[in-house]
C-alpha cells in the first residue's frame, strides 16, 4: 500500500514530464504509421524508411509555413496595427446592439501588448518549442524500435497476460492513429473552409483566422470556441450583420465537424462523450496548464479503451460489444 502511494505521489510530482511522453508516443504512433506503408512499398529497412518519413515531414511543415508564412505574417501586421480602430469599431458596433463594451476594452493595444503580456509569450514559446523538441526525440526512438519498448513492458506482465496486454496495446497504438487522421483532416478541411467564408464575408485578414482555426480544431471542444472569438469580433467591425453570418458561418462549421467529418473518418473508433472530454480538459488544465487541454482527448480515448477492454470485458465478463470497428478498418 505505501508502494502504490509513493508511485501516485512521483506520478503527480512528475506530472508534466509523463504527458511529455506520452505526447511524444503520440508522435511515435504517427511517425510509425506513416513508416509502414513506405516499408512495404519500397521494401527499404526500418530505420532508413524512418529517416526518409521524418525528412519529409519536416520539409512537408516547413514548406507549408514557408508557403503560408509570408501571407499570415502580413496579415497579422495589419491587424495588430488596425486594432485601435477595430477596437473603437467593435464598441460601436456592439453598442448598436445593445451590449456593454467593458470586456472589448481590455483588448486595448497598452493592455494586450504590455511588457508583462510580452515576456509571458515569449517564455511560453520558448516552453513550448523546448516541449516540441523532446517530444519529436521521444516520438522518433518509440517509432524506431517499437518492439524494444513493448517487449519491454510485457516482461513485467505475468505470462498469462502478456497475450492480452499485447492486444490491449495493439487497440491503443490503432485508437491514436486513427485519431490523428481524423483531427488532421478535420483541420486542413476546417481551415480551408473557414478562410473561403470569410473571404466571402467580406471578413478582413480571412486567411490569418483560417490558420487559426485549423490549429486550434487540433483541440477538441475548446480549441474552435476561441478561435471563433476573435474571428466574430473582428467580422463585427465590418458590421453587426456581417458578425451576425458569421457567428452562425460558425456554427455550421463546428456541426459539420462534429457531427459529419468526425464520425465518417473516425467511424466511431473514438466516439467520446463529449461532457467526458470537456471535464478531463478543465481538469488537466488546472493541473497542467495547456498541454493538458491538448491532450485531454487522446488520453480519455486511451482511458476509455483500457476500462473497456481490462474491466468491462475482462473484469466483468461482459462481451456484448465484441465488434470491434478497428478490426473492419484494419481489413
Amino acid at each position: 500500500m505505501i508502494g502504490v502511494a509513493v508511485l501516485l505521489l512521483l506520478a503527480w510530482q512528475s506530472i508534466y514530464a509523463l504527458l511529455t511522453v506520452f505526447a511524444g508516443a503520440v508522435v511515435g504512433v504517427a511517425l510509425r504509421g506513416l513508416t509502414e506503408p513506405v516499408v512495404r512499398w519500397t521494401r527499404l529497412p526500418a530505420g532508413v524508411a524512418l529517416a526518409l518519413v521524418v525528412l519529409l515531414s519536416l520539409g512537408t511543415v516547413a514548406g507549408v509555413v514557408a508557403g503560408l508564412a509570408p501571407a499570415v505574417a502580413s496579415q497579422g501586421r495589419s491587424l495588430m496595427k488596425e486594432l485601435p480602430s477595430i477596437v473603437d469599431q467593435l464598441q460601436a458596433s456592439l453598442g448598436r446592439l445593445g451590449v456593454s463594451w467593458t470586456l472589448v476594452r481590455e483588448l486595448e493595444p497598452s493592455r494586450v501588448l504590455s511588457p508583462e503580456v510580452l515576456f509571458g509569450l515569449f517564455s511560453s514559446a520558448a516552453g513550448v518549442l523546448t516541449a516540441g523538441f523532446v517530444t519529436l526525440v521521444i516520438g522518433v526512438y518509440l517509432a524506431a524500435e517499437p518492439g524494444l519498448y513493448t517487449r519491454g513492458l510485457l516482461r513485467l506482465v505475468p505470462l498469462q497476460r502478456r497475450k492480452r496486454v499485447a492486444q490491449v496495446l495493439d487497440r491503443l497504438e490503432r485508437t491514436l492513429r486513427w485519431w490523428l487522421v481524423g483531427q488532421c483532416m478535420s483541420m486542413a478541411i476546417l481551415g480551408v473552409l473557414t478562410t473561403f467564408g470569410l473571404w466571402l464575408f467580406g471578413v478582413p485578414y480571412p486567411l490569418l483566422f483560417g490558420v487559426i482555426t485549423a490549429l486550434m480544431t487540433f483541440v477538441p471542444i475548446l480549441g474552435p470556441i476561441l478561435a471563433g472569438i476573435p474571428t466574430i469580433a473582428v467580422a463585427l467591425t465590418v458590421g453587426p450583420l456581417t458578425g451576425m453570418y458569421v457567428a452562425v458561418f460558425y456554427v455550421g462549421l463546428q456541426s459539420l465537424e462534429g457531427y459529419f467529418l468526425t464520425p465518417m473518418i473516425h467511424r466511431k473508433v473514438i466516439s467520446l462523450p463529449p461532457v467526458l472530454i470537456l471535464a478531463v480538459q478543465m481538469i488537466l488544465f488546472a493541473i497542467v496548464g495547456v498541454i493538458g487541454i491538448v491532450l485531454a482527448m487522446p488520453i480519455v480515448a486511451c482511458v476509455m479503451v483500457l476500462v473497456q477492454m481490462l474491466y468491462v470485458q475482462d473484469g466483468l465478463g461482459d462481451r456484448m460489444e465484441q465488434d470491434d470497428p478497428l478490426e473492419e478498418v484494419a481489413e
